[in-house]
C-alpha cells in the first residue's frame, strides 16, 4: 500500500520518492520510507526507512526544491497537540538532513488538516507556499505561507473548493491557480479555484476533467516553458462521471497554454489497475505527483496501483499525438542500446580523501548513463561500496562492506534481468537470501539463525500482492 507519494529532482540530480507503506494508512506507527532513482541509473534502488515520528501516523510527504536545499513537508495527524505540518531540510542531495522543525505563525490562523498535498512554490515577491488540505470533514485546501524564509508562517486566508487541491503560480508570477481534486464538482466536473490576492480568498470555476473521488489526487506543474501540465484520472473511481467520458478509463495528461483557461488531453497509455478495484478495471494514477528537473526531463509518480509507475519523458513528447498502447514490457526495455563519450569521475572529501570513483557516458538515446566501475569509499579510505554498469544497469555483484570491510548485503545480476540479494551479519554469516527480478520478490527466500541453521523458506512469485482487498 504505497500511498501519498512525494518526488522531487535533488541538486545531485538524483530523484527522491518518499511514501508511506502500511496495512493501513491511520494507525500510530505508520512511518516514511524512501526510495531513490541515482541519475545515471536506469532502475529504482530497493526502498529504505526515511523518517518517523514514534507513534504519530507520520503521513502525507510533500517535497520541494528550492535552490540548493530540498525541503520535506509532512503531517502527524496523532501528536497530541496539532500541528499543521513539520519539515527538514537537505543541502547535500538527501546525505545529510537538518533536525526537524515545527512552523511558528503568527496572527489567528485558520484550523487546517495535518495533511499536506503535492505542492509547494515561491511566488515572484519571495512568498513560499505550501499546500494542504483544509480541516477535517470539510471539502476545502488552504496554502500556508512564509515571507520571510520559513522563520514564521501565517494563514493568508483563503480557501479552494475542494480537498486535495493541487496548485500552481500562473503567468504573473503572483496570481494562483488551482485544480480541484475531490469532494467537490459541478455538473461532475472537476473545479478550479483561482486567487488573484496572494491566496486571501479564491473564486471557483469548472474544468474539463472529471472530479475525483476515493484515493485519486491530480498533479498539476508550470513547466519551465511556461505552460501548465496536470495529470488526472479520466473518471471518478466510484462516482458519476461526466457523459462525455462514459466507457473510458485510465488516465490524461494536459497541458495548457493559456493559464487553464483550456487544455488538450493525452491519454497515458499502460496505466495499471487500481491495488484493491482491479475488478472494475479502473485504470488509475491514484495520489500522483509531478515534477520537472533542470535538463527539462518530467517525472510523473503514480500510487495505489500494484505496481506503483515511474513515467519520465520531455515537452516534445507531450506534443506528440497519442500513440497506441506497446505494452509493459515495451515500455520497460532500456531505449538505450549503445554508449559513447565514456569518461572516468572522481569526487573527494573536504580534505582530499577519495569519496567516490566512477564512469558514464551519453546513451545513444540522449541519456547519461554509467557504464563501468563504481567505488564509493569511507573517510579512512576504506571501500564502502562495489558495483558495476553497463548502459545504466547493474550487471555481476555489488557489495555494501561496513567499514571493518565484512559485508552488510551483495546483490548478483544475471544477465536475464533477476538478481540474488543476500544479508550478512556483523560477524559475516549469512542471515537471509532471496530471489528478485524488477523489484519483486520472484522465486525462493531463506533464512539462516545465528548457528548456520535453515529456520525459514518460502517461495514467492510476482503475482503475490501483501495488501488485503479492503483491509
Amino acid at each position: 500500500h504505497h500511498h501519498s507519494p512525494a518526488l522531487e529532482v535533488l541538486s545531485n540530480g538524483d530523484l527522491l520518492m518518499v511514501a508511506y507503506s502500511s496495512w493501513t494508512e491511520y494507525n500510530p506507527e505508520v512511518a516514511l520510507m524512501a526510495v531513490r532513482l541515482r541519475y545515471g541509473h536506469d532502475q529504482w534502488e530497493m526502498p529504505s526507512f526515511g523518517f518517523d515520528l514514534p507513534g504519530v501516523n507520520d503521513h502525507a510527504p510533500l517535497l520541494w526544491t528550492d535552490g540548493d536545499a530540498t525541503h520535506l513537508f509532512w503531517g502527524a495527524p496523532k501528536l497530541p497537540m496539532h500541528v499543521a505540518f513539520q519539515w527538514t531540510s537537505t543541502y547535500d542531495g538527501g546525505a545529510t538532513w537538518e533536525p526537524i522543525q515545527f512552523p511558528a505563525f503568527t496572527g489567528s490562523p485558520g484550523i487546517g488538516g495535518s495533511q499536506p498535498i503535492n505542492t509547494a512554490f515561491r511566488d515572484r515577491n519571495g512568498t513560499i507556499f505550501i499546500s494542504c488540505d483544509g480541516a477535517e470533514n470539510t471539502s476545502e485546501s488552504l496554502l500556508w505561507a512564509s515571507s520571510d524564509e520559513m522563520k514564521t508562517w501565517f494563514d493568508p486566508g483563503g480557501r479552494t473548493h475542494g480537498g486535495h487541491s493541487v496548485y500552481a503560480l500562473l503567468a504573473d508570477g503572483e496570481s494562483i491557480f488551482a485544480l480541484n481534486g475531490r469532494k467537490t464538482h459541478i455538473d461532475y466536473y472537476m473545479t478550479t479555484s483561482t486567487s488573484r490576492d496572494h491566496a486571501q480568498s479564491f473564486t471557483t470555476g469548472k474544468s474539463p476533467f472529471a472530479w475525483g473521488g476515493s484515493n485519486q489526487r491530480p498533479s498539476l506543474l508550470r513547466l519551465k516553458s511556461g505552460r501548465l501540465l496536470a495529470a488526472v484520472d479520466i473518471v471518478n473511481s466510484q462516482e458519476p462521471s461526466p457523459t462525455e467520458f462514459d466507457g473510458m478509463h485510465g488516465s490524461f495528461i494536459a497541458v495548457s497554454d493559456d493559464d487553464g483557461m483550456t487544455w488538450r488531453k493525452k491519454k497515458l497509455t499502460v496505466g495499471q489497475f487500481h491495488e484493491t478495484r482491479k475488478a472494475r478495471g479502473f485504470g488509475t494514477i491514484g495520489y500522483s505527483v509531478l515534477r520537472q528537473g533542470p535538463n527539462g526531463m518530467i517525472h510523473l509518480i503514480t500510487s495505489m496501483t500494484e505496481p506503483c509507475l515511474h513515467f519520465s519523458f520531455n515537452e516534445a513528447w507531450v506534443d506528440l499525438a497519442e500513440q497506441k498502447d506497446q505494452g509493459d514490457a515495451n515500455l520497460m526495455q532500456s531505449t538505450a542500446q549503445s554508449i559513447s563519450s565514456v569518461t572516468k569521475y572522481k569526487e573527494r572529501y573536504p580534505n582530499g580523501q577519495l569519496h567516490l570513483a566512477w564512469s558514464a557516458g551519453i546513451g545513444d538515446d540522449g541519456r547519461y548513463l554509467l557504464h563501468g566501475p563504481e567505488r564509493w569509499y569511507y573517510p579512512d579510505g576504506t571501500l564502502q561500496y562495489e558495483a558495476t554498469f553497463a548502459l545504466g544497469k547493474k550487471v555481476g555483484s555489488e557489495v555494501l562492506y561496513y567499514p571493518d570491510g565484512s559485508k552488510v548485503w551483495s546483490w548478483n545480476h544475471f544477465e536475464n534481468g533477476s538478481s540474488v540479494w543476500t544479508q550478512y551479519r556483523p560477524d559475516g554469516s549469512r542471515k537471509t537470501e532471496s530471489h528478485w527480478k524488477d523489484l519483486h520478490a520472484d522465486g525462493i527466500a531463506r533464512r539462516w539463525d545465528a548457528q548456520g541453521r535453515l529456520v525459514g523458506e518460502k517461495v514467492f512469485t510476482p503475482a503475490e500482492f501483501v495488501r488485503i482487498p479492503d483491509d
